[in-house]
Order: C-alpha cells, then sequence, then structure tokens
C-alpha cells in the first residue's frame, strides 16, 4: 500500500481550437490503449485518467492513483504523448498527495 494522489484540474494546451480537437481524439484513443494493455510494453500499467474532455485551446482531465509514483509515471506518459502532438504548447499536472494524516474531516454523526 502506498500514499493515494490524485490531479483534480489537469490541462494540455494548444496553440489552434483545431489542433486541440485533433489532439484530443488521438490522446482519447491513447488513453484506451494504455488502459487495455495495447500499448509499448514500457507504458503497461495501471492508468487512472478520468473526466478527459475539451473545449477551446484546452483539454482537460483528473487522475488518481493509490501510490503517488504510479499517478506521477502516469503523467509522466502522457505529458511525453502530448508534447508529440501538433500544436501543444503547454502541459500542466498538479499531483496532489492524499495524506490522511493531515486531512480535515468532520461528521456530525461523530460528535
Amino acid at each position: 500500500m502506498g500514499t493515494p494522489a490524485q490531479v483534480n484540474h489537469g490541462t494540455i494546451y494548444f496553440d489552434t481550437e483545431e489542433q486541440q480537437a485533433n489532439g484530443f481524439r488521438i490522446l482519447q484513443k491513447w488513453i484506451k490503449n494504455v488502459e487495455s494493455g495495447n500499448c509499448d510494453e514500457s507504458l503497461k500499467g495501471d492508468y487512472g485518467i478520468t473526466e478527459f474532455e475539451h473545449t477551446g485551446y484546452c483539454i482537460y482531465f483528473k487522475a488518481e492513483s493509490n501510490r503517488v509514483q504510479n499517478l506521477e509515471w502516469q503523467m509522466e506518459n502522457l505529458k511525453n504523448a502530448a508534447k508529440e502532438l501538433e500544436g501543444c504548447a503547454e502541459f500542466v499536472a498538479e499531483v496532489i498527495i492524499m495524506d490522511p494524516h493531515n486531512s480535515i474531516i468532520w461528521s456530525r454523526d461523530e460528535e
């Protein structure tokens, strides 16, 4: 068991809306392939990329894993795939470590 982590607001920026739309289709297929294991051996593993959406010049996504190292690996792989796309200008995926010891939790049922 590791330390859980997540990306809440990942964004991939493109120069034009047309390039974003093309990049979205390519990355959508890339995600489907890596999740099914239909990919290069170096990319095979556990992926948790969700809410993959697009609008304007941007692609938005969320991601999660039970191990922070796995999430960082997922984001490196997605970044490397995005960098190859025409018009890709920037990739941002802030990894948030979910530490239950530093969380503030309240429930009226526990008072």
